[in-house]
């Protein structure tokens, strides 16, 4: 029995089959591969772009922003749930690590000669974060919801 309490990684937050060499990687590996898809989109000379999508509103480059920081804040969430077990604190220290992704990403785009830094970008980018802690809040909600009514 895991002493619900303790805030070590524990076989009771992963499915019983995983064995317990793997939990990190069953819980940072999410993180590894959204932090990849956005170093990759950041460092590329040419993003593609929507054809016909003028009549957007907001620019294509920041709905692009948005979805991936959103997404990397969700990944860090759910890889520090048993760690962080105050869900303010775990919301406060995923919105700060994904920031500072956010703002290293810039930075490493102002070495590159075919990338500009922007500082609207990390706002864009912190705004994508509090998109998704807000939608992993939801999330944490009904799963407790869900759990409590079964």
């Amino acid at each position: 029995m895991t002493d619900p309490d303790d805030p070590s990684p524990s076989a009771s937050t992963a499915p019983a089959d995983v064995p317990s060499a793997l939990l990190p990687l069953t819980r940072w590996g999410p993180v590894i591969a959204v932090l990849a898809v956005i170093v990759a989109g950041s460092i590329t000379t040419s993003v593609p772009t929507v054809p016909g999508a003028d009549w957007i509103p907001i620019d294509v480059s920041d709905v692009r922003h948005l979805a991936a920081y959103a997404t990397l804040a969700v990944a860090v969430s759910w890889a520090t749930r048993s760690t962080i077990r105050s869900h303010v604190r775990l919301l406060v220290a995923a919105f700060a690590l994904v920031v500072a992704v956010g703002v290293m990403i810039e930075l490493l785009q102002s070495t590159l000669p075919h990338r500009t830094a922007s500082v609207r970008d990390v706002g864009v980018n912190a705004l994508g974060a509090t998109i998704g802690l807000g939608g992993y809040t939801v999330l944490v909600g009904l799963r407790s919801r869900l759990s409590a009514s079964s």
